[in-house]
């Protein structure tokens, strides 16, 4: 049966979520019901409730965390969402890190403390402290000997050893590295838990899940840990893991530890500490966390970066994995950590924290907004999460109540009016991103242990840290990005799953065409065994700028080093013909070793897609039974309109715009490289492209159109209304010609929404299709002929289809919505105390105390020609 293309039907986690602040608890049963509903009517889908700290002079209304009433308020929050058709997801804390006044002393010791003491022969040490934080006594004498001496201390009954011969001594105990709850609500201030720590991490989740046990199962969709900020470095029980997953005793080596002796013994200890410790916070925090919220009938969605570990795992071990982009920009290629995790391990979604410090406070317009959107769904990310909105009862003051980093989504804010057109885009866009299965063909190897066995200490892997971008790795994959290849990151625990089937390599979440090892030193001989065994049984196996040279770590390490060069011996390349490739038939399968990622990939049957080549980067596929979607975004600075080749057997192909809704049949040809579809789109616009083994025919063909010579400049009188902005509006304004930005003169105080209006005729038998264009928007508009609404504008290029025009005199409306800077910025002028809030109170996006009197006045209104043309049809040949 033949189906016509169609979005998919919307569920509540397509449209996009927010983090819901409640700023001290604060909140009542009114305010909570009223801005739910306000939240549903603009098209968010669901929140995540996150308590912070309060509102200067509101104490009266503050809640303690996990009280009674606390929890009627979440009680009631969950059943309005439920009958809005929103989900509620829940922060496992106040603020973050994890923790609390719960968290004794003891589950919070997270810090090593390694002291070395030199002693004389016959010198005795005496332990003055509990016994019980006392982890490691060692001895090193002059010729390199270390001996543990603990269990002498511990069964002496002055707890002390007196040393034989001159020597270092070596000393192990814990402490509180000193990290509280950041940005608590009431109730929740106190220390913050070691997430090394499996009794840590029980005893807190115990006490969590038990506050929570009236709460109907499932009624909050998912427990929520935010970025990694602990500022653990140690745990209890670590050096007894050690010698359990490395396989010798780190107390005869905690000299090295302290970075004393051979430099590359040093690093190999080092990288299995780090190991150690990733390690345990895999099985100690994350999955042990996820089985207590299984348990309450809760999924898991967890921000992993920030941490020590390894993030494919860490995101992995959980149901929604949650990348963040921090700031005006960010990296595509760590946000795919997350959405890596999703698609290998077979999850459905991958979130982000969105619109953080995108810009200044009450800067951030929708278009920016959308612009870093796209970004994050061409990272594979597919549920978006804002942040965000702070709770903000009716009776607050303008702006209301806020968080101080942020981009404010709330109902008070000027950006709200025109909110749900951007919702509408990103669930259009979610609904395609969530269906289906993961397209990418490539894996990519991510080689940890060569930043372990390279940095001195424990190094925490930041959402925006230096630890990808300029590596060799970045370098890698940018390139494949570039030429406009999709992958997947895998890791070596998830590689160790891998099986080869069906003519592809297989994990749980899909199969891959070919995996790509990128320019690394260090790799496990378990993970090369893997890769080896892949390609006997049939995969491409590519690896980049050389083969990998030793294993990491310093356990079993001649047995490992041993097997390893026993592998690299049984590959054998033919010689290179006049190339940088050589190429290995290894079984089944192939091994190929160069320097060029996308020649290789090309080689052994990978192909690109020369649409995100030419786009900037690569789309995202999504795999149907019968069809294949392809989410596109132009990236580039340039319209892009041409005949694209993509690399599938298709009949038929369709169009799908996410800001509008269209649908139409794409224009498609053959040639010799393939089947290609004809694409015309604007510079930072969006399409999907469908495509389909079925001859659909009944579907009205794609309006492609180019802009005619035929103009109608609307530039008589525009008349100029203040709509509502708050304390007082201007007078109306009166434009001669092109119509100028409000700000420029005559309000440059004012934020909110004006209305433009002028007139313009179209002369008699003019039948073509027309559109409007703005030369310059700031933020965004609703358009209306005759009174009539006929289109939203929120990002460049500010052009509007209009429907068919009759002959004759025509009124033209725009109302164009600002952002809220200037209103701020002359409240600031004035001294009004607006920045009303406890602990970091409002900062600015470089953390120093925000001055907004000093800001220049920003662009409001529209500026510029305005233009109304025709729209000529275009037959792509």
């Amino acid at each position: 049966m033949v189906h016509l293309p169609s979005w998919p039907e919307i569920s509540t986690s397509c449209r996009p979520w927010t983090r819901w602040w409640w700023p001290g608890s604060a909140v009542d049963g009114d305010n909570i019901v009223k801005l739910l509903s306000e939240y549903h009517d603009a098209g968010l889908g669901g929140v995540e409730i996150t308590p912070i700290y309060g509102v200067q002079n509101s104490e009266d209304r503050e809640i303690p965390y996990m009280s009674d009433r606390w929890i009627a308020m979440l009680e009631l929050s969950l059943t309005t969402a439920s009958r809005l058709g929103m989900g509620v997801d829940l922060a496992t804390t106040t603020g973050w890190p994890i923790g609390g006044p719960t968290v004794s002393e003891q589950d919070s010791l997270d810090a090593l403390v390694l002291e070395k003491r030199q002693m004389k022969a016959g010198e005795t040490f005496r332990w003055d402290g509990d016994p019980a934080l006392l982890q490691a006594v060692t001895s090193l004498n002059e010729a390199g000997e270390a001996v543990s001496l603990l269990d002498t201390v511990l069964e002496s009954e002055e707890l002390q050893v007196t040393c034989d011969c001159d020597c270092t001594l070596y000393t192990v105990t814990q402490k509180f590295a000193g990290r509280m709850v950041k940005r608590a609500a009431p109730g929740g201030e106190g220390r913050c838990i070691n997430p090394f720590s499996r009794v840590a991490v029980g005893g807190y989740f115990r006490w969590f899940t038990g506050k929570l046990a009236n709460i109907t199962p499932g009624a909050i969709r998912a427990q929520f840990h935010d970025s990694f900020e602990y500022l653990a470095t140690w745990a209890p029980d670590l050096l007894d893991e050690f010698e359990s997953r490395r396989g010798y005793d780190l107390r005869l080596h905690l000299h090295n530890l302290a970075g004393e002796g051979d430099p590359e013994l040093v690093s190999r200890i080092k990288t299995d500490y780090r190991e150690t410790v990733s390690d345990m916070l895999l099985h100690n925090f994350t999955r042990y966390w996820t089985a207590f919220s299984h348990t309450a009938g809760s999924l898991t969605r967890n921000q992993a970066h920030g941490s020590p570990g390894n993030l494919l795992d860490l995101y992995a071990a959980v149901d929604i994995p949650e990348t963040e982009m921090f700031g005006p920009t960010g990296n595509p290629h760590i946000a795919k950590f997350a959405s890596s995790a999703a698609h290998v391990r077979g999850n459905l979604l991958s979130s982000s924290e969105t619109c953080t410090w995108l810009a200044e406070h009450f800067h951030v317009s929708l278009a920016q907004a959308k612009h870093a959107i796209d970004q994050l769904f061409l990272s594979g990310i597919n549920h978006i999460f804002y942040h965000g909105t702070c709770y903000s009862p009716a009776d607050a003051s303008w702006p209301g109540w806020l968080f101080y980093a942020s981009t404010t989504f709330a109902p008070q804010d000027p950006i709200w009016r025109d909110f749900a057109y951007l919702n509408e885009y990103i669930t259009r866009c979610q609904s395609i991103l969530q269906a289906g299965a993961p397209g990418a063909k490539t894996l990519m190897y991510w080689p940890l242990h060569d930043l372990w066995q390279a940095r001195p200490d424990l190094f925490m892997l930041e959402i925006n840290g230096n630890w990808l971008a300029g590596s060799q790795v970045g370098l890698t994959v940018e390139a494949l990005w570039t030429a406009g290849h999709d992958y997947d990151w895998v890791s070596d625990r998830q590689l160790a799953e891998a099986h080869f089937s069906g003519g592809q390599i297989s994990l749980q979440g899909g199969g891959y065409d070919a995996i790509v090892v990128p320019p690394c030193h260090y790799i496990s001989d378990s993970t090369f065994e893997r890769l080896m065994e892949l390609a006997n049984d049939g995969a491409k196996v590519i690896f980049v700028g050389g083969l990998p040279a030793d294993v990491p770590g310093f356990g079993f390490l001649e047995d490992r080093r041993e097997n390893l060069q026993r592998m690299l011996g049984h590959i054998d390349f033919e010689e290179s013909t006049g190339t940088d490739m050589h190429t290995c038939q290894f079984g089944a399968g192939q091994v190929l070793c160069g320097t060029s990622v996308v020649k290789m990939l090309e080689a052994v049957g990978v192909p690109h897609e020369p649409i995100g080549a030419a786009m900037g980067a690569p789309p995202i596929r999504r795999v149907h039974t019968d069809y294949v979607d392809r989410f596109v975004v132009n990236r580039t600075a340039e319209h892009k309109a041409g005949w694209f080749t993509l690399p599938d057997e298709f009949l038929s192909a369709f169009l799908l715009e996410p800001l509008t809704g269209a649908i139409g049949t794409a224009a498609i040809r053959s040639n010799r490289r393939g089947r290609e579809v004809f694409i015309s789109l604007p510079a930072g616009n969006s399409i999907v492209v469908r495509t389909t083994s079925e001859l659909i025919t009944d579907l009205p063909m794609w309006n492609y159109q180019e802009p005619g010579e035929k103009v109608l400049a609307c530039n008589s009188d525009w008349q100029v209304e203040f709509l509502d902005g708050g304390d007082g509006n201007p007078p109306p304004l009166t434009i001669s010609g092109d119509p100028q930005f409000w700000s420029a003169n005559h309000a440059p105080n004012w934020s909110g929404t004006a209305r433009y209006q002028t007139e313009f005729t179209i002369e008699s038998g003019a039948t073509e299709p027309w559109q409007l264009e703005l030369h310059e928007l700031a933020a965004s508009a609703r358009v209306f002929i005759d009174d009539t609404p006929v289109g939203t504008i929120i990002c460049a290029p500010y052009v509007l289809a209009l429907p068919r025009l009759t002959t004759g005199i025509h009124r033209l409306s725009i109302e164009v919505t600002s952002t809220a800077a200037n209103r701020i910025r002359q409240m600031d002028c004035d001294g009004v105390a607006w920045k009303i809030f406890k602990d970091i109170n409002i900062v600015d996006i470089n953390y120093k105390p925000l001055k907004a009197a000093a800001w220049p006045v920003q662009p409001a209104g529209i500026n510029g020609p305005v233009n109304v043309r025709v729209m000529k049809p275009v037959t792509p040949r």
